[in-house]
């Protein structure tokens, strides 16, 4: 089992014990609410599992490649003109170019 679902199984765990030993005094409805919102999580932790093991489309990957080539070729070039000085650019160029990736 992975991580998520130990810890899952262990906080039930503890839930069903402290509601059996009088912990926890709710009466039934809410503590069957607990473990309901409990798996609605581990189902959307599922779901997000299935996305993240999708592979990113190579035609655009290719593509953002290209246009971040061609932004960090262009944006020297559109940032010397209002820099004061060679220093300033290529600080400014860096920091443009390098949070786009």
């Amino acid at each position: 089992h992975s991580r998520p679902e130990q810890v899952f199984q262990a906080i039930s765990k503890v839930v069903v014990e402290a509601q059996q030993n009088g912990i926890i005094a709710s009466p039934p409805p809410i503590v069957g609410r607990i473990h309901q919102e409990m798996g609605l999580g581990m189902t959307k932790l599922q779901n997000a599992m299935k996305l993240a093991s999708v592979d990113f489309p190579a035609p655009y990957n290719l593509a953002i490649v290209a246009l971040l080539s061609v932004h960090m070729l262009l944006t020297p070039v559109a940032v010397i003109a209002w820099a004061k000085t060679v220093a300033f650019s290529g600080f400014f160029s860096f920091v443009l170019v390098f949070c786009m990736f």
